[in-house]
């Protein structure tokens, strides 16, 4: 779906910006034409004013638009890059996701947005432990979700699994790692079990697959992530 046209939000976004003296800001970041004279500030001004007048329908559709435009204005610089309906907490009622692209800091940065589905409180509300998982890889068929966030001196990975007896995700494992170059020691944390397991690896900035399974790290990603489930 499409609440906004995302053109214009990167380019917004692009004018604003991380801190100049950040060394860490992705090179990727958009920017707008050195031939044009622009005042950033009266552009976010305006185009915020015009998301903030919108009257949303009292619908799920209306309810998400509202969302996404509200977390448009909450998030600058960072931008979004889609955004998804499909049933997270396997409850037969579609959640709305966004999904975006922190603009600073280093190392690969993508995250989302998780918010489930109330239909006795006509709306949804932001799920703060999915949220939080940085570059997540969701695996419905297993009921599994991994992340992790490895950028220059160190980083972790972490693995949730659905707890269906009481209705929501618990953090399964969870790995450290200090970059050591060929001599790094990736320390996974079973937290059921409460054991370690050291393992040497080089340092790198996308985990491998015998440490912890993503999308990141696997060539062909077979599932279908993002499975669309009928609104009730």
């Amino acid at each position: 779906m499409k609440a906004q046209n995302y053109l214009s939000i990167i380019l917004i976004f692009s004018l604003i910006g991380c801190d100049k003296n950040e060394e860490t800001v992705s090179k990727n970041i958009p920017s707008a034409s050195n031939n044009v004279s622009i005042s950033p500030e009266p552009v976010k001004d305006n185009y915020i004013d015009s998301l903030l007048s919108i009257e949303y329908p009292k619908t799920p559709e209306g309810e998400r638009e509202k969302i996404f435009n509200q977390w448009v204005i909450d998030n600058s610089p960072n931008y979004p890059t889609s955004d998804s309906v499909f049933d997270i907490n396997y409850d037969g009622i579609a959640d709305y996701v966004i999904n975006f692209y922190y603009m600073c800091g280093n190392g690969l940065k993508n995250g989302w947005e998780v918010y489930i589905s109330k239909p006795e409180l006509n709306g949804f509300y932001r799920d703060t432990v999915l949220s939080e998982i940085v570059n997540p890889s969701y695996y419905p068929n297993q009921k599994k979700i991994t992340g992790f966030y490895i950028p220059y001196g160190r980083g972790y990975c972490e693995e949730y699994h659905f707890d269906e007896r009481h209705n929501l995700w618990k953090k399964k494992k969870e790995v450290k790692v200090t970059n050591n170059g060929k001599n790094s020691i990736w320390d996974i944390h079973y937290l059921n079990s409460d054991q370690h397991l050291a393992v040497f690896h080089p340092y790198q900035g996308i985990p491998p697959s015998n440490i912890i399974w993503s999308k990141h790290n696997t060539e062909y990603y077979q599932e279908k992530v993002y499975k669309e489930y009928p609104l009730k």
